[in-house]
């Protein structure tokens, strides 16, 4: 369906799913991508009446340095965005346990030098790699005594499984927010079309209600919903409910993270 051209615009960015998608597509620095810049280049010289960002807030963690450092380059963000007219509307962002298991024994007597160093160093790579983890041998050993058996390179025992613990930090409320505005803006005809940037297939409903108020007005009046998605990661529900679909390339992301334009 086409889109008046003169269409004032609300854009609406699902701060996670967008950082995501750009991760995916194997894109670093992403604290320096120009926002502004792609709403430019999305909204093609109309009007723009409001500019929402959502993103669920980090708090610091006591004794957490990557916490902090999360938190501390959040922060610039929404003062960034904030100086250049956007409204950053807040979620909220709980921890919720993750349970790895690895069958199996990593030391154990009788074992070649060469197996055990290969799985020592195995261990101590997952540890590595996890997030603040808890570590459970047969359900009972503590973390310190385990990192000291490591430390002394001593066997010990064979076990059924190998549980890391893990906190995997969940966002909260974000797309009932998202969900919200949407019908906000469709009832109050403060714009003619929303650009939704987000792969949340959660929206529908959303877009739904939007099409039943179009339905009961002239349509002259009726509210346009653009969806924006990528090519390789995007939501079938959303594709078939918008007025408007672009999926984007890499190639045309690129252009609005400088670092990686200047590799490239």
């Amino acid at each position: 369906m086409d889109i008046p051209p003169q269409s004032r615009v609300a854009i609406l960015i699902d701060g996670s799913n967008f950082y995501k998608n750009l991760e995916n597509l194997g894109f670093e620095d992403l604290h320096l991508f120009d926002y502004d810049r792609f709403v430019d280049y999305l909204t093609k010289g109309r009007e723009i009446v409001a500019k929402l960002y959502y993103k669920g807030v980090i708090s610091k963690e006591v004794g957490s340095t990557k916490s902090e450092h999360m938190v501390a380059s959040q922060q610039r963000l929404f003062a960034r965005l904030i100086s250049s007219g956007w409204e950053i509307k807040r979620g909220r962002m709980l921890k919720n346990p993750r349970i790895e298991t690895a069958a199996g024994f990593f030391l154990q007597e009788g074992r070649s030098e060469e197996a055990m160093e290969r799985d020592r160093a195995e261990l101590i790579l997952r540890l590595c790699n996890t997030y603040r983890p808890v570590i459970v041998l047969d359900q009972s050993s503590p973390l310190r005594q385990v990192l000291k058996i490591y430390r002394q390179g001593m066997p010990f025992v064979p076990f059924d499984r190998l549980q890391i613990v893990t906190s995997v930090w969940k966002e909260k409320g974000i797309d009932v927010k998202i969900a919200l505005d949407i019908v906000d803006f469709a009832y109050s005809g403060r714009c003619g079309t929303i650009i939704l940037v987000s792969n949340d297939s959660d929206l529908s409903p959303a877009i739904d209600k939007v099409g039943e108020i179009n339905k009961s007005r002239h349509e002259n009046r009726r509210v346009f919903i653009e969806y924006i998605g990528f090519q390789d990661a995007y939501s079938i529900s959303l594709l078939q409910r918008c007025d408007a679909k672009t999926l984007l390339s890499k190639t045309e992301i690129t252009p609005f993270l400088a670092s990686q334009q200047r590799i490239l």
